[in-house]
């Protein structure tokens, strides 16, 4: 589990980046006050950012390139001076070893007290490598315990990243131009089953908390995803 003063100092980078905000920040540090985890994929799960736009943002951050594991190639030597509990504890990854140097996967490169720890380990010397959690998790999964990590899809999550306002005073936006012609279907239907004459505005207002509750199933949509994922839920039948 990473130290406060490095979950700190994630934030501080994402919130720079603009990658989230400050509420979506208290969400995720309530989530990891209560279950604990690292702040990137505590966002990610939570459909709050998306993985790799975090990783990228911390890359930036730290003048890094990103380092993707899906097609590294397995080194024995590496991989027997870690063992799988603490490449788990610590979400790192050995990579390789060559010539007393370790390149080591990790989801924050700055957390020394990981590198000297692994430096002890290995009696090498270490060079961090930035990866995203999810990476990594698969990389010990592939390597150390000859399993294929299930993939599932994020297109329910980066849904509700996208479409989803996390401002909580939300504004509607009037367009009080003559609609086209999906649009003034709907408002007609609306006018219809009102029974009522409404103004154009109204309608508009109506339109828009229609739109507002289809993103909500979008949400619910994907938590029941995420539930079912973590095997708080049945998988849902088709």
């Amino acid at each position: 589990m990473t130290s406060p003063r490095d979950t700190e100092r994630l934030a501080k980078i994402l919130l720079k980046a603009q990658v989230i905000d400050d509420m979506q920040l208290r969400s995720a540090m309530a989530k990891l006050g209560n279950w604990g985890g690292r702040l990137p994929k505590v966002l990610a799960d939570m459909g709050l950012a998306d993985e790799e736009e975090i990783t990228a943002a911390i890359g930036k951050a730290l003048g890094m390139p990103v380092t993707h594991l899906g097609t590294v190639l397995k080194d024995t030597h590496a991989l027997a001076k870690l063992d799988p509990k603490f490449c788990d504890e610590h979400a790192v990854f050995p990579v390789s070893l060559k010539d007393r140097v370790m390149s080591l996967a990790m989801v924050d490169p700055s957390e020394l007290d990981v590198v000297d720890a692994v430096k002890v380990r290995c009696g090498a010397r270490v060079v961090p490598l930035l990866a995203s959690e999810t990476e990594i998790r698969h990389a010990i999964m592939r390597h150390y315990r000859g399993q294929e990590p299930r993939v599932v899809s994020n297109r329910a999550r980066k849904a509700v990243t996208r479409d989803v306002s996390t401002n909580a005073d939300i504004k509607f936006e009037v367009d009080m131009s003559p609609a086209p012609g999906p649009r003034s279907n709907t408002l007609e239907t609306l006018r219809k089953s009102a029974g009522v004459a409404l103004t154009q505005q109204e309608l508009a207002k109506l339109e828009a908390a229609r739109v507002n509750q289809s993103k909500t199933a979008t949400i619910l949509k994907a938590v029941q995803e995420l539930l079912a994922e973590k095997g708080l839920l049945p998988p849902r039948k088709t």
